[in-house]
C-alpha cells in the first residue's frame, strides 16, 4: 500500500520503543534515536531496514545469530554507514563516536550535544553490557530511555535510579549521575572496558 506523503500526522513523533527479545537493545536504542531526533515523515524507510540490518550482528557459541545482540562493531558500522549516506538519505544528521578515555558522563561534547537536543547512545551495564538512550543530562541526574521494559518496582531498593512511566517520548530512567561513572557493574554504570563507547546524534 503507497501512502500519501502529506499525511496528516506525518510531522509527529512516536513514543520510544521497547526492544522484543531478550537482545535487540542495540537495534531498539538506535531507532529511538531516529524517533527522538525526527519526525515520523523525516525518517526514509530505507533507514529503518539498514538499522534492522547491521545490528544483531553476533553469533553465540552455538552458532545462533543475534543471541549475543549487537557487537560494538555492528554500531560503529552503522553509524559510519549513515555518516556515508545521509545526504542520499536525506537526513540532516551530527553523529560522532566516543571511545576510550573520552567515554565519560562528564564529558564536554556529550553534554553540549544533549543539551543542543540531541541524544547519545550509551553502552552500559545491566546484568550484561546493554545499550540505552541518553535524552537529558544536568548537574546531577541523566535521563535515560531503557528498551528494556521492566514493572514499576525494579528499583525501588536502589537509590541511585528511579523509574518514570509518564514521559514516553523522553526517558523512563531517571539516573543519579554518580552511578554512570560508576567502576562497577551496577545497573546503567558506563561500561569501562574495550567495549567502552558513546555515538553522539543530533540533527543539524
Amino acid at each position: 500500500m503507497e501512502y500519501n506523503v502529506e499525511q496528516k500526522y506525518e510531522k509527529m513523533k512516536t513514543p520510544l520503543g521497547y526492544q522484543v527479545t531478550e537482545y535487540d537493545c542495540g537495534q531498539a536504542t538506535f531507532l529511538n534515536a531516529m524517533r527522538y531526533l525526527f519526525n515520523r515523515g523525516e525518517i526514509p524507510p530505507i533507514l529503518i531496514k539498514y538499522i534492522t540490518q547491521y545490528t544483531l550482528d553476533t553469533v553465540n557459541i552455538d552458532g545462533q545469530i543475534g543471541k549475543c545482540g549487537t557487537s560494538i562493531y555492528g554500531m560503529e558500522y552503522l553509524t559510519n554507514w549513515i555518516i556515508e549516506h545521509k545526504n542520499s538519505l536525506g537526513i540532516n544528521i551530527d553523529i560522532k563516536i566516543l571511545k576510550k578515555d573520552e567515554v565519560d558522563i562528564n564529558n564536554k561534547e556529550l553534554y553540549d550535544y544533549i543539551k543542543d537536543g540531541g541524544v547519545a547512545i550509551l553502552r552500559v551495564w545491566s546484568d550484561c553490557e546493554h545499550y540505552v538512550l541518553c535524552t537529558g543530562i544536568d548537574e546531577k541526574y541523566v535521563y535515560i530511555f531503557d528498551p528494556y521494559y521492566l514493572e514499576n518496582d525494579e528499583y525501588d531498593d536502589d537509590t541511585k535510579c528511579k523509574m518514570e512511566f509518564n514521559k514516553p517520548f523522553e526517558y523512563n530512567r531517571i539516573v543519579n549521575k554518580e552511578r554512570l561513572n560508576e567502576n562497577s557493574k551496577e545497573d546503567f554504570a558506563i561500561v569501562k572496558n574495550e567495549n567502552s563507547r558513546i555515538i553522539l546524534l543530533n540533527r543539524k
